[in-house]
């Protein structure tokens, strides 16, 4: 299951696909599949949310050793703080469940698989993990502090000259690599999960859907997965819900570069269906056709992320790396 916003000329529409897709998808709104979600615990004893007198937290509030400074952001189920180690007096950020989801079976063990991807990872271009708790049936994640905006922010805000560009892209590209080394995929590469702290970086971020790089074996032999992800930058195999390996992420890279070059992802649709069927058999587009700067050379290469089969992609991120470096951005260079 996976919700997508989509803005329309009179207002934003949440859509959540609560069934892997075949030939289409089976598309709720958020309340119908929030009731079908609550069924489906109470029948199989999924979730046991008691709801607290508050449904966000406050400043000041401590956890797991940790004093609340600052919101910085919030979802359905979690809220992220700025937060500070009561002893070391270090600055760390702290995503915790909301009140109202307490005892969230679910919730509480996304956050624990994201401590343990992300735990062990480390290299300058992807967020440290630091800590995990459970405090009365609240689960907290903490990770390094990075006051940057995401790159989907940063896009909107900076001119994107070559030579910055360029960095950007050797950076994000090299975070991934290494995630790709470490024996994860990360299934939900997009904008919103670089944040970009200096001119020519980038931070690689959210591991939730993590999920580690499978075997010849499972290869050979597919079993279908639920679908998730985010509908722009999903890849095909991961839109059918089959088992994919690093050319997935490799996919949805090859969107996220589209945009960065063009102001937009390679597709865009009304709806969830029609966006996931242009993913599936629409003509993969040439980003020069709508930013004419960009060399013929790296129209090419981006068009090549994003293949509909994962034998029409590189095979690893070294390999895009290399060849994304090599080429220039802008014809004019």
């Amino acid at each position: 299951m996976f919700t997508t916003t989509f803005s329309r000329p009179s207002k934003s529409v949440t859509l959540t696909v609560i069934d892997r897709p075949r030939r289409g998808c089976v598309i709720a709104t958020r309340t119908q599949a929030a009731r079908q979600a609550a069924r489906q615990g109470a029948t199989a004893g999924i979730y046991s949310v008691t709801r607290a007198s508050t449904d966000r937290h406050a400043a000041n509030d401590s956890w797991g050793g940790y004093r609340l400074d600052h919101r910085i952001a919030q979802s359905q189920a979690t809220e992220v703080w700025e937060v500070a180690h009561l002893r070391s007096k270090r600055t760390c950020a702290m995503k915790i469940m909301m009140p109202h989801w307490a005892g969230s079976r679910h919730v509480i063990r996304s956050l624990r698989w994201e401590y343990q991807v992300g735990v062990r990872l480390k290299h300058p271009a992807v967020i440290e993990t630091y800590d995990y708790g459970v405090e009365h049936g609240l689960a907290y994640l903490v990770m390094e502090f990075c006051p940057a905006p995401s790159l989907k922010t940063w896009m909107q805000q900076e001119a994107t000259e070559s030579k910055k560009l360029s960095r950007l892209v050797g950076s994000m590209a090299g975070a991934l690599r290494y995630f790709h080394e470490q024996g994860w995929v990360h299934r939900d590469i997009k904008p919103d999960n670089f944040l970009v702290p200096e001119e020519g970086h980038a931070k690689l971020i959210d591991f939730n859907l993590a999920k580690k790089t499978p075997s010849w074996l499972r290869r050979l032999i597919p079993v279908h997965s639920k679908v998730q992800g985010t509908p722009s930058y999903m890849s095909p195999e991961q839109i059918r819900g089959e088992p994919h390996d690093v050319r997935g992420d490799i996919y949805s890279f090859g969107c996220v570069i589209f945009e960065l070059l063009t102001g937009r992802p390679p597709y865009t649709a009304d709806s969830a269906n029609d966006l996931l069927n242009k993913h599936l058999r629409a003509p993969i587009p040439s980003p020069k056709k709508i930013n004419e700067k960009i060399s013929p050379q790296f129209a090419e290469e981006v068009q090549r992320l994003l293949g509909k089969r994962p034998d029409m992609r590189p095979g690893s991120m070294q390999e895009v790396l290399e060849k994304l470096s090599s080429l220039k951005i802008y014809s004019n260079e």
